[in-house]
């Protein structure tokens, strides 16, 4: 079956409009705050890491296998794969 240019224009149109809402949608919703909110949230619980531009730490944090961090990790963890992890 071959496509007509109005077929093709009205596609891409139809198309086009889908994507603006998307974007509008994520806009206007919380989302993108509630994944930087998150973010900054863990990297405050394990003490602000930083490193600079020549690798070397600035700001040296909690390790994931210091103990209190380790516990937090595998809870993080199961709860995105939802299954237990052993080891």
């Amino acid at each position: 079956m071959k496509l007509t240019t109005k077929q093709i224009i009205w596609g891409s149109v139809g198309l086009a409009s889908i994507f603006i809402i998307l974007a509008l949608i994520k806009k206007l919703t919380p989302y993108k705050k509630n994944i930087v909110k998150t973010a900054t949230d863990e990297w405050a619980r394990f003490g602000y890491q930083t490193i600079g531009k020549d690798g070397k730490y600035i700001k040296q944090g909690a390790k994931e296998h210091h103990n209190g961090y380790w516990e937090r990790v595998r809870r993080l963890l199961e709860t995105s794969v939802r299954q237990k992890i052993y080891g």
